[in-house]
């Protein structure tokens, strides 16, 4: 089993369960380092299978995410009342004229959108899309008003 960049081994000896460590890894107020091996209580051990999987979990998400997944970050500025576009372009650290060049769409039209006075053309919301890494659902959400 792995506990982020540490491998460990389980073993159980008279309902106590050892544990070898691979790398260091700090239990407690225990310091682990290579090749020692302690005994640690059940709940201790099942702490750290559910630490985990936990981390793997985290891991596995970005690699998991199809694009359909809203960025935290996004997901507040959308909250906050701004446009998906808006918010978006400003996470992906593009400006106006960089997601212009990007989508080969006019930085005025792409103003428009954001700001909602035009809807933007499905050809153009693909574009859009594509070039901020996220689908076009994403972006036609309505923001919190």
């Amino acid at each position: 089993m792995r506990v982020g960049n540490y491998r460990v081994t389980f073993s159980v000896e008279n309902g106590a369960v050892a544990i070898m460590l691979v790398c260091g890894f700090a239990i407690g107020e225990k310091l682990m380092t290579n090749r020692e091996t302690i005994t640690i209580s059940r709940a201790e051990c099942d702490a750290l299978v559910a630490q985990n999987a936990e981390l793997e979990d985290y891991v596995a998400a970005p690699k998991a995410d199809d694009g359909s997944r809203i960025p935290h970050p996004v997901a507040l500025a959308i909250i906050r009342g701004d446009s998906p576009l808006s918010a978006f372009r400003s996470y992906r650290r593009l400006t106006l004229r960089g997601l212009s060049q990007a989508t080969g769409l006019a930085p005025s039209y792409i103003s428009e959108i954001e700001r909602g006075v035009k809807p933007g053309s499905v050809s153009a919301l693909a574009r859009l899309a594509d070039a901020l890494d996220t689908t076009i659902d994403a972006l036609a959400i309505e923001s919190a008003e």
